[in-house]
């Protein structure tokens, strides 16, 4: 079939070339696919770290990276479709949006504040946790964060 892609000939295909041109684009899209999909298995990362300080979000395209505690006014939980999420809505969501470095993370993260009114969602499909208990978990991580700059 490679080598011979004149035997697809129809109406539709002008010519063996575009035969040949949509073979090879279609084998290059899928072979892409492919080898992201072995480096995403091989190199895996962390979705999700909390600290003292904040927490790094790398659990999808629009991953905000590093969230200081101070940036973030309050987080709960959404529901999309059949995807629920943790929904951290910041003080500031435009300034957050432009200081991302990353195009590809800023174009999403724009559609997600446009959509949701802010620009941090946490997609719960790679995190190994029940919504509740991270809800829970952040929300006290923040909570402590609070009272420690209202004390000092």
């Amino acid at each position: 079939m490679m080598l011979k892609p004149f035997s697809f000939y129809s109406g539709v295909a002008p010519s063996d070339y575009f035969i040949s041109l949509v073979g090879v684009m279609g084998f290059l899209f899928f072979f892409g696919g492919y080898v992201l999909s072995l480096f995403k298995f091989l190199f895996k990362k962390t979705a999700l770290i909390i600290t003292d300080e904040g927490f790094y979000d790398f659990t999808n395209v629009a991953s905000a990276g590093f969230i200081d505690w101070g940036q973030v006014k309050s987080i709960g939980q959404r529901q999309d479709q059949s995807m629920t999420m943790i929904s951290i809505q910041l003080h500031a969501p435009s300034d957050f949006i432009e200081a991302t470095r990353d195009p590809i993370a800023k174009f999403f993260m724009r559609l997600n504040y446009k959509g949701s009114g802010t620009p941090v969602l946490l997609p719960m499909q790679l995190l190994h946790i029940y919504v509740d208990d991270l809800e829970s978990l952040l929300a006290k991580r923040f909570e402590a964060y609070k009272a420690r700059t209202a004390s000092s």
